[in-house]
């Protein structure tokens, strides 16, 4: 029999007179689908959807099929003879060749051992790390997941007996290990718990920014968008019957947002090409209404652009369009008594007369700025390839740590970094702008070199209201499914929730404002390039986008501890909703490394410049 089916199988292929292509996608075929490893670290034949093998390898598949070499049945094909795996002398060499990666694929299929309720948690939860670090690693560690593991994961992903955190992660493995049906399966299953389904949205998107098949990436947008599109909140939430509703169809629509922002990522055009990728986005708007809020959401359609940057990490940048822009706070908003009763007890110059948070308006040119605050491995691509200017950098500062498996595997260094001072984000702009007056041309670049600074007070309070008077972007309140903030205490009608321990990661909301910009209440305090002033309105305040760089006169005068401060806006993750308004202001020491204070570049457009024509 041994011989008989070496025979047949080496009439039925040659691998002398095969090409390359062919050659790779049958090796893959055998190792990735139809062969497994048994308890005992044996070879085993086993059964794999015919769709699922590399398109390459299905005409010699097909004659070994013809030959009953191979079993195909309703779709799925497998091995009838083990004597294969043992005689026929291609198989033979590509097993031996793959001996580690038959040793890993024996530690998952182990490991994934315990992925079923039976199993104890914490095993569970120790075999979902383990196999999610190795999946993240790519190469043979995500090919052996990806073979041994993916029905397992699938198994976990749809049973309601397990934690939904574990099904959670289960998703995400999916997405490393490119299992795209199953996550559409999750994402369509009206039954499972909407924030199943919204990290089965969310994993897919990752899913299409890994992937290096542009039909993929654009078919898994083009799905997200159909669910983004498919609900448009329109609450009057007045007790917490209302809550409940929102906490049950939001989820999903933030998950689809958040997962086609990720997919569209990967196919951005490149800063100042004259490209437009429009991106949908979900916006949310929550307004006083009677006794209650009315809570609506809207996709808008943004363009977004990269930025490359070295290591291939890459910021993402929105246009802010040039006009009129109106800025600080009404009499009337909500508590400004008390903020202006703070502002006079804890900063000098803001005495009786002295409008902190002064209503003006402001005309801005055209800029572009970076869609959410730097990241940790955006920081640390440019510490690592550019060299000192004024001062060294650390490579890796900052408190916050992941704290979930999506943190450390699905997207690694998307954090916002933290603990940089005025001076030291003032340093890594300069070594970017260095680097990319160097690289412009060979990264596609031409025309004008971008250059990156610090926004100024006017532009970074105009690009958060996008527009709006209302205390916050999303309205007259904040929640904590919206934004990071401290919302164990409220602002006017909204409703008490967490206090938090850290910043989470950039974009996890999957909430913008129109202009596509995120992260703007709460998260980090964001530096600016202004100097402190206690009165906005001061002599010789600028009127347009420009920063008020010149010390403030009075706290000279009366050698105030607070004169050469720099300004920060935004609130932070430990910060109540008072402080994270849109018109709220404040002033440190430039020095201050801190784990609630980051920063986001922006950019002036080239003269002529296309960008959000």
């Amino acid at each position: 029999m041994a011989g008989a089916v070496s025979t047949r199988a080496k009439e039925c292929w040659d691998p002398q007179t095969s090409g390359a292509e062919e050659h790779a996608a049958l090796r893959e075929a055998f190792l990735d689908h139809l062969v497994s490893v048994s308890g005992d670290g044996q070879e085993t034949k086993r059964a794999a959807r015919l769709e699922d093998l590399p398109p390459a390898s299905l005409a010699i598949v097909r004659r070994l099929v013809d030959d009953r070499l191979l079993v195909l049945k309703e779709g799925s094909v497998e091995i009838a003879h083990e004597a294969l795996l043992r005689t026929w002398e291609p198989l033979v060499k590509w097993i031996d060749e793959s001996k580690v990666e038959r040793l890993q694929g024996l530690r998952v299929k182990r490991l994934s051992a315990d992925l079923t309720p039976a199993a104890p948690e914490r095993a569970r939860r120790q075999a979902l790390e383990q196999l999610a670090a190795l999946a993240a690693a790519g190469g043979s560690e995500e090919r052996a997941v990806r073979k041994e593991g993916r029905e397992p994961l699938q198994q976990l992903l749809g049973d309601g007996r397990c934690p939904l955190a574990d099904r959670q992660d289960a998703a995400l493995l999916l997405a490393l290990i490119s299992a795209e049906q199953p996550l559409r399966d999750c994402l369509a299953d009206t039954e499972a718990p909407v924030a199943l389904r919204r990290r089965a949205a969310e994993s897919l998107g990752l899913l299409a920014r890994r992937s290096g098949d542009r039909d993929q990436r654009q078919r898994i947008a083009a799905e997200l968008e159909g669910w983004l599109r498919s609900d448009d909140l329109n609450l009057l939430v007045v007790d917490a019957e209302g809550w409940a509703e929102h906490d049950a169809r939001l989820p999903l629509l933030q998950g689809a947002s958040r997962g086609l922002q990720l997919a569209a990522s990967a196919d951005l055009p490149l800063f100042g090409s004259g490209e437009e990728k429009p991106v949908p986005m979900l916006t949310l708007t929550a307004l006083e209404e009677g006794s209650g809020l009315r809570i609506r959401t809207e996709v808008v359609e943004v363009p977004v652009w990269r930025l490359p940057l070295p290591g291939g990490e890459r910021l993402e940048l929105v246009v802010v369009p040039a006009g009129p822009a109106q800025l600080g706070s009404p009499a009337t908003e909500h508590n400004r008594q008390g903020v202006m009763a703070w502002y006079a007890a804890n900063r000098d110059g803001c005495r009786e007369g002295v409008d902190v948070e002064a209503r003006r308006r402001v005309r801005l040119e055209a800029f572009a700025l970076v869609r959410q605050p730097l990241s940790q491995g955006q920081w640390r691509a440019v510490v690592e390839a550019v060299g000192a200017i004024e001062q060294e950098l650390d490579g890796a500062p900052g408190a916050a740590k992941p704290d979930s498996l999506w943190d450390q595997h699905g997207q690694p260094g998307e954090l916002a970094v933290d603990s940089v001072s005025w001076q030291q984000s003032r340093e890594w702009l300069q070594r970017l702008n260095r680097w990319l007056k160097e690289q412009w041309p060979k990264l596609g670049g031409s025309g004008e070199v971008p250059q990156l600074a610090l926004p100024s007070e006017n532009q970074w309070e105009g690009a958060c209201r996008a527009g709006t008077t209302t205390p916050f972007h999303f309205g007259d309140t904040l929640d904590g499914s919206w934004a990071r903030y401290d919302a164990s205490t409220t602002f006017g009608r909204g409703r008490r929730g967490a206090k938090t321990k850290q910043h989470w990661l950039n974009g996890s909301s999957g909430l913008v404002n129109s202009w596509g910009l995120a992260e703007l209440h709460g998260q980090l305090y964001e530096w600016c390039e202004d100097s402190w002033h206690p009165n906005p309105v001061g002599a010789g305040h600028p009127e347009d986008g420009e920063p008020w760089r010149e010390e403030d006169g009075d706290l000279v005068r009366r050698e105030s501890g607070q004169r050469g401060w720099k300004l920060m806006r935004g609130g932070s993750w430990i910060t109540e909703p008072l402080g994270c308004r849109a018109a709220n202001r404040d002033g440190v020491l430039p020095a201050l490394i801190s784990s609630f204070v980051g920063f986001r570049p922006c950019c002036l457009l080239p003269p002529g410049s296309l960008l959000g024509s």
